[in-house]
């Protein structure tokens, strides 16, 4: 969003003021929330001084998520040894990719060329963790790390690949219209529902081994 204003309004100080603050929170995700090769959601131990129940949790890490009531983590267990859900997350993995892309924009702008430099090494370690079996299946699928498997379960944000500009224009083709204009999937009455409007369990060895599996 900073990037989307400064091109409406070219402040340099507006990007001066915040870029470090922003880079910080970059650092973070990567350092504390990495899981195997890609980013999950998590809750680590910190200050409870309300002394709420609910603490470095499957509960917490979903509220990390923003997305706690989401089926995509209906039976995933929460690792407390590395603070994270056992489910390496789409949507997650490509807000941070394009995050990082907005902030190597940034740095580019203000003539940060080692942290430019920074931002684009961990923006290419997640794209290429994405594609490293050279498949051409296209639709990405989160994962669980407690067993390998890929989960069956639709969400919206199996789209936000598209968001971090991870699919070339063939791949995002087919999402759009295989999935997201697909009234067995997620075309209806709403823009974006939060499920599929049927719920449809992906079966059999279509779902190779690769991280994020592609149907």
């Amino acid at each position: 969003m900073l990037k989307e204003i400064y091109k409406r309004y070219p402040e340099r100080w507006l990007l001066e003021a915040s870029f470090d603050d922003l880079l910080r929170w970059n650092r973070w995700w990567f350092k504390e929330r990495l899981n195997g090769d890609l980013l999950s959601y998590g809750s680590s131990v910190a200050q409870n001084p309300f002394g709420d129940p609910d603490v470095h949790s499957k509960i917490t890490a979903g509220y990390e998520s923003g997305m706690d009531d989401s089926s995509m983590y209906e039976g995933v267990p929460f690792n407390a040894s590395r603070n994270v859900l056992e489910l390496q997350d789409v949507g997650l993995n490509s807000l941070y990719v394009a995050d990082c892309k907005a902030l190597e924009e940034i740095a580019s702008i203000l003539g940060r060329k080692a942290e430019f430099e920074e931002l684009k090494a961990r923006e290419v370690k997640i794209s290429r963790r994405w594609h490293r079996s050279g498949t051409k299946k296209f639709f990405l699928l989160n994962r669980r790390t407690d067993t390998g498997d890929f989960s069956p379960r639709l969400s919206p944000t199996l789209f936000y690949p598209l968001l971090a500009g991870i699919p070339d224009k063939e791949k995002a083709k087919r999402m759009i219209h295989e999935h997201y204009m697909n009234s067995a999937e997620f075309y209806g009455e709403f823009m974006l529902p939060s499920l599929p409007v049927t719920i449809q369990l992906f079966q059999g060895s279509a779902i190779g081994k690769e991280p994020f599996g592609r149907r």
